[in-house]
């Protein structure tokens, strides 16, 4: 695999003022090129607490980074635990926090997550694929036709909403909808389409 490169790494990096043997959280560890350039920079005091939830994206890190690195701690956890970490490691002091937020292209194009309607995969829409969260297959088959519309019009801003909702609600009358073009289908179904 090629690893991704951070975007704006050296400068991200330039103003978390390193210490040599600081602390630093990188909250959503990825592919470990923050935590990279930060550990090029501190000594054998120095930690690095990797987290992220993705346990797919935990793993290329830890490929990456260990064995050339001893000062990175990794966690398949939300960086929303941050503290349960520290505790647990009984760190009180922090000297820096990273957070890459967002959702990366690897995420959207690997079809088994579900994320993408390019690729017809299952709908699923984790993060951490192995969690024992509701899928979004689960959701759209079991939430009331006015949840759904409720999730779409707040979370993807969506003027369609109550038509998708309504389109949801009957085709799942008729069979369970299991993947992402079903869903697609559905959507492209009950939105009025105009070509540019």
């Amino acid at each position: 695999m090629v690893y991704h490169i951070p975007i704006l790494g050296k400068e991200i990096v330039d103003e978390l003022k390193i210490k040599e043997n600081g602390t630093y959280i990188d909250c959503t560890i990825g592919f470990g090129g923050h935590s990279e350039l930060i550990a090029k920079k501190l000594n054998s005091k120095g930690k690095i607490i990797g987290m992220d939830l993705d346990p797919y994206a935990l793993k290329m890190a830890k490929e990456k980074l260990e064995g050339k690195y001893s000062n990175v701690m990794f966690y398949n956890n939300s960086y929303l635990n941050f503290p349960d970490v520290l505790n647990s490691n009984n760190i009180k002091v922090v000297d820096g926090f990273l957070f890459d937020l967002g959702i990366s292209s690897y995420q959207v194009d690997s079809e088994h997550r579900g994320f993408s309607y390019r690729f017809n995969g299952p709908l699923n829409m984790k993060f951490n694929p192995d969690d024992n969260k509701f899928t979004a297959k689960e959701l759209i088959n079991n939430f009331s036709e006015k949840k759904i519309s409720e999730i779409i019009k707040n979370y993807g801003e969506e003027r369609y909403h109550k038509r998708i909702a309504k389109a949801i609600s009957l085709r799942r009358k008729k069979e369970k909808i299991e993947t992402t073009f079903d869903l697609k289908n559905i959507i492209i179904s009950a939105v009025p389409y105009k070509s540019s």
